[in-house]
């Protein structure tokens, strides 16, 4: 029998998005069910996701003038047993906005965040769905940092001086962004093989500027087709940015992968998704 098989099978799903007023917002992402091999023995009708991890996941956002506040709270239900656990958000707070004066015009932005990533990894074996013999969990195979948990805090306060005409707009911008850790580590994470042994940084931080220009121009004429007006507009586009590089080999990775290539990602400040890295860059795109 598989480990972790339960003779009552169940599943329930809660998902709710209701605007507690003009500027609260709260919402519920929340499934459950009695064991990682539902989906592979039963159906359902309640059109939910099969994925491999379920979210059980609740959200309070409130709404200013100038800014926008959140907590999160994100965790998962393992829905295989053939993958690794990932990190749960337990808690996650953010704060983004902007200071509601333009001195000179000047644009003064921020973005906040603390969140503490955690995870349960599972250790020793695990029975395939076809009964087989005992396989390790996929779990075991973390090694040194990849096996952390900890907070995370990041800052990112940013200034910009956005110019706009009828013919094109110019805009340069400077940031910092700033990321401190506070992290746990396991003895199999320090010790084990692939370990990162006694020299193991239980806070390390990131400090890089971020230097960004962007700039573009407005063409339009009005024109003729088959008898038909149309304008016709071409508006090329110039963004230039620079990120120096930053040793970042003692930072876990808890959330952060590399974006996909797409025309939006010409003009991202940071190749990767999430706070743990960031790519060192100095490009033009146009």
């Amino acid at each position: 029998l598989q480990s972790e098989y339960e003779d009552q099978r169940w599943m329930y799903s809660w998902q709710n998005r209701s605007g507690l007023d003009s500027r609260l917002l709260a919402e519920v992402d929340y499934t459950d069910l009695s064991d990682p091999y539902y989906f592979q023995d039963l159906d359902t009708n309640l059109g939910i996701d099969q994925p491999d991890f379920l979210d059980q996941r609740g959200t309070l956002t409130w709404r200013g003038d100038s800014y926008t506040a959140r907590l999160n709270v994100h965790a998962y239900e393992r829905a295989t047993i053939v993958d690794i656990t990932p990190y749960e958000r337990l808690p996650q707070l953010t704060l983004d906005g902007r200071l509601p004066f333009q001195p000179g015009g000047l644009n003064f932005a921020y973005k906040t965040e603390l969140v503490s990533f955690q995870r349960n990894l599972r250790s020793g074996n695990v029975t395939p769905q076809d009964g087989g013999t005992p396989l390790p969990w996929y779990d075991t195979r973390l090694r040194g940092l990849n096996r952390a948990e900890g907070e995370r805090i990041h800052l990112e306060p940013g200034v910009s001086l956005p110019m706009d005409w009828s013919w094109g707009f110019f805009k340069p911008s400077i940031k910092y962004a700033y990321t401190q850790y506070d992290l746990d580590l396991d003895n199999q994470g320090k010790f084990g093989s692939g370990g990162v042994g006694a020299d193991f940084n239980h806070s390390p931080d990131r400090s890089v500027p971020i230097f960004s220009v962007d700039s573009g121009l407005y063409f339009d004429r009005d024109t003729q087709l088959f008898g038909n007006a149309y304008r016709q507009t071409l508006e090329p586009r110039l963004f230039y940015l620079y990120v120096p590089e930053e040793d970042q080999t003692d930072i876990p990775v808890f959330d952060t992968g590399e974006s996909s290539f797409s025309y939006s990602s010409l003009w991202r400040e940071n190749r990767f998704s999430g706070r743990d890295r960031i790519g060192d860059v100095n490009q033009v795109s146009l």
